[in-house]
């Protein structure tokens, strides 16, 4: 759910890009096909990990995600070391979704997507890292229910991985609606709680509700554990008690260029179209932080 609302925003702020121009008045719409797509590694394609594909719409039009998802499209995915090919079907309860549950993704290989629809075809390629290893006391399987104070040094995520180059991302998101979220350490006592949405998550998912780090694998070095890679710090990145989702994992080259992109649906890896298509290997921990 969260990676469709991330595709959903990126969908209007695109449209508010190509509305711009110097005559205020007219609005420049140019159609696009937009597709949003990760592929985790040794996990199955899920409902939840459908490829999203749609179409860009006018600015001066309300937008309905169920009008703009592109529908009977034609959508494969190809081993491109092993040639095998996996045809991807549209959920019919969700319309633009695109999934195939007997495809997953191993760690190193490449994969190609393929799009045709009404004659236009988009395509892109992904390099999946290379296996990672995470090692922790916080549990995969639960929800671990955790107190603020020391938080990551009591629970800190080491790493083993064939590449010390590998990117890696720690991705913190905060489950809980503004409304309900409650400062950790507020810059005043009476100032516990986000005053609005803006404050909480910059109206698209934003900090202080979702921060990410990315470095490389053998920069996550700790003096307190020589010799070894860890995440001992993403303490730091939680700002709200509550319940939080914390993803620790190496990404493509693609995802990489996606996030730190001025236009980030252009530097996605999607060629013929917009958008991003991803890989990533890693692994997901939910928490309750509380006092």
């Amino acid at each position: 759910m969260k990676n469709f609302i991330n595709v959903i925003m990126a969908m209007l702020v695109l449209q508010l890009i190509t509305g711009c121009n110097k005559n205020p008045s007219t609005v420049d719409y140019v159609r696009e096909i937009s597709v949003f797509g990760y592929l985790h590694c040794d996990s199955s394609m899920t409902e939840q990990r459908a490829i999203y594909i749609s179409e860009t719409r006018p600015i001066d039009k309300f937008y309905d995600p169920a009008d703009a998802a592109i529908s009977g499209a034609t959508v494969k995915i190809t081993d491109l070391d092993g040639g095998e090919v996996w045809a991807l079907y549209e959920i019919a309860a969700t319309p633009g979704r695109y999934n195939n549950a007997q495809f997953i993704a191993r760690a190193g290989g490449r994969y190609r997507l393929d799009i045709d629809t009404d004659g236009e075809n988009v395509y892109a390629e992904t390099s999946v890292p290379a296996a990672l290893t995470l090692t922790s006391t916080l549990r995969r399987d639960t929800v671990n229910v955790e107190s603020y104070a020391g938080i990551s040094r009591r629970n800190p995520v080491f790493l083993e991985g064939e590449d010390v180059d590998e990117i890696m991302l720690v991705d913190v998101f905060c489950n809980e609606e503004w409304q309900n979220a409650e400062y950790i350490n507020p810059f005043m006592e009476d100032d516990k709680y986000p005053q609005s949405s803006e404050q909480y998550d910059g109206g698209g998912n934003a900090e202080p509700r979702h921060i990410q780090g990315m470095a490389r694998l053998h920069e996550l070095q700790s003096d307190d554990y020589p010799g070894q890679y860890v995440v001992d710090w993403f303490s730091s990145m939680i700002i709200f008690y509550g319940s939080y989702t914390i993803m620790i994992a190496a990404i493509d080259q693609n995802y990489h260029d996606y996030l730190i992109s001025n236009n980030p649906e252009r530097n996605g890896g999607i060629v013929g179209g917009i958008g991003v298509f991803g890989s990533m290997v890693g692994a997901r921990y939910e928490l309750e932080v509380v006092r």
